[in-house]
């Protein structure tokens, strides 16, 4: 969107998400369309594509409360576990069990369909308990497609802080990067910074402020 506005040019938001897609093809990362969606348009978003070419994704706005957002805002951690990851790799061998069609890979991107509208009802019905064990359930979905994406010390910190969470991801494709979490108190940062210093091999994470983005990707002058 920047290169773009530099040339003097404009691109509106549903064609920035394509442009995007189309680098990242170009790039042979294997990835998707999920990370412009959630970067270009703000709030909460449910995104179909059709199973056909050329791929058209098309957003629906998920409404969120005032109230609801600072329900979240006030339980939301981003830990970044201080591992980096190529998801290249990852993604490469979700491809090629999808290419194998294995009866429990195809049932799992079924079952990821389905735990995606019901996080969009969570939201719609403002019930964070529900969000979180949407978020638990596609992490767990998620170790499904790409065997070996959450690391041992990450698994450690996920079982620590289990009592206490509503869900837990890893954002991305996994394997190291940045853990979302969802607590059941608000505020609840020194816990989550306690339990990381009980977790060898976790010695250069560290925790984020998170809040929700409803506005999305502006340009400051």
């Amino acid at each position: 969107k920047a290169l773009m506005a530099a040339f003097g040019l404009e691109m509106d938001a549903e064609s920035l998400i394509h442009a995007v897609q189309n680098v990242e093809q170009m790039l042979t990362t294997g990835g998707g369309w999920q990370d412009q969606v959630g970067a270009v348009l703000g709030g909460a978003k449910l995104t179909h594509s059709e199973a056909s070419l050329p791929l058209r994704v098309v957003p629906q706005e998920l409404p969120m409360s005032d109230a609801f957002v600072k329900e979240l805002q006030d339980r939301l951690v981003l830990v970044f576990t201080g591992r980096p990851r190529l998801a290249k790799h990852l993604l490469q061998n979700v491809i090629r069990q999808w290419f194998g069609r294995a009866p429990e890979i195809c049932e799992t991107v079924r079952n990821l369909v389905q735990n995606a509208n019901a996080a969009a009802e969570a939201i719609k019905a403002a019930d964070l308990p529900a969000v979180g064990a949407c978020l638990s359930r596609y992490w767990a979905q998620k170790k499904v497609m790409a065997p070996g994406c959450e690391p041992h010390p990450v698994a450690m910190l996920r079982e620590r802080l289990e009592p206490g969470l509503h869900g837990f991801s890893l954002a991305g494709a996994g394997g190291g990067g940045f853990a979302v979490l969802i607590t059941k108190e608000p505020h609840m940062h020194e816990w989550v910074q306690s339990a990381l210093a009980e977790c060898p091999g976790l010695e250069a994470a560290y925790i984020f402020q998170a809040s929700v983005d409803r506005s999305g990707m502006t340009l400051v002058d």
